[in-house]
């Protein structure tokens, strides 16, 4: 019997204590930003999409940017450029997954109002680790 209640002692814990649970920070980010893909994180700050839309998550300022405003179009891959100076994305001309794939860059600091359309090579280059 006391061991039982030791046992839920330390669960209760857990509970009123989060920052102890294992992988607390990507845990916690998901139930604030509610993102659907998670794509790469550097830093603090993740980028991840919600209803097909990209968005980059401040870990330690508990804030989103919202960084595209293309719902309809899939984007099946995004990363941070390996110096942190732009955001990278694929995104589909049609619809959902139709039509081609382009690749775009945005500053980190921008939205996709200042995208450029660049090539498959650049985005392979820019975004290696």
């Amino acid at each position: 019997m006391k061991t039982v209640l030791s046992a839920l002692l330390v669960l209760s814990a857990f509970s009123f204590f989060p920052v102890f649970a294992a992988d607390y920070s990507s845990t916690y980010s998901q139930d604030k930003v509610g993102y659907d893909k998670f794509f790469s994180v550097q830093d603090d700050s993740k980028l991840v999409e919600k209803d097909n839309d990209l968005y980059v998550y401040d870990i330690e300022e508990v804030s989103k940017r919202r960084i595209t405003h293309t719902p309809k179009q899939d984007k099946p891959m995004a990363s941070f450029s390996t110096d942190r100076g732009y955001i990278l994305y694929a995104e589909y001309t049609k619809e959902g997954s139709e039509g081609e794939l382009r690749y775009y860059r945005i500053k980190f600091e921008n939205d996709d109002n200042s995208r450029g359309l660049i090539s498959k090579e650049e985005y392979d280059a820019l975004s290696k680790k």
